[in-house]
C-alpha cells in the first residue's frame, strides 16, 4: 500500500513538471532573442528576458528587458503585435543606435484572459524581429 503511495506521488510531481516544458520554467521566465536586416542595416536582439508574463494578473502587468544592437539607426520605433486587453510601453525602447544597448518595458494587462496564452511579437519599423517571440498568459 505504501509502494502505491509513493508511485501516486511521483506521477503526481511527473504531471507538474510536463507543464513547465518549453519556453517557460517554474519561475515564469522566458528567454528570447531574433533579427532582422536588410540592405538599409541590421537590429539584433541578442538577449530577451520576459518574466512574470505567462501568470500576469488581471491589471498587473510583466516585465521585459533585452539587449540589442541596431546599425544605421533605420528601424524607427519599436512595438509589440496587438494583443487583446493589453497595453506595453515598448515605444520607450525605440532609441536605436549603432552600440549595444539594453531596454525594459512592461506589459500591462487591462482586462486580458490570463487563461489563453497570446504570442508577443517584437517589430522594428514594422518589421517581425526573426525569433523574438514570448507568451502573455495562459499560466504555465
Amino acid at each position: 500500500m505504501k509502494l502505491l503511495k509513493i508511485l501516486a506521488l511521483v506521477g503526481t510531481f511527473a504531471g507538474l513538471t510536463a507543464c513547465n516544458s518549453g519556453t517557460t520554467t517554474g519561475s515564469d521566465v522566458q528567454t528570447f532573442s531574433g533579427n532582422i536586416s536588410n540592405n538599409n542595416g541590421s537590429f539584433n536582439i541578442q538577449s530577451g528576458t520576459a518574466t512574470g508574463c505567462l501568470t500576469i494578473t488581471n491589471n498587473g502587468s510583466c516585465s521585459i528587458t533585452f539587449t540589442y544592437y541596431g546599425s544605421n539607426n533605420y528601424l524607427g520605433p519599436l512595438s509589440i503585435n496587438t494583443l487583446s486587453g493589453y497595453t506595453s510601453n515598448i515605444s520607450s525602447c525605440s532609441n536605436i543606435t549603432t552600440w549595444i544597448q539594453s531596454c525594459s518595458f512592461t506589459i500591462n494587462n487591462t482586462g486580458g484572459s490570463t487563461s489563453n496564452a497570446q504570442q508577443v511579437t517584437i517589430y522594428g519599423n514594422g518589421q517581425a524581429v526573426g525569433l523574438a517571440a514570448f507568451d502573455v498568459g495562459g499560466g504555465i
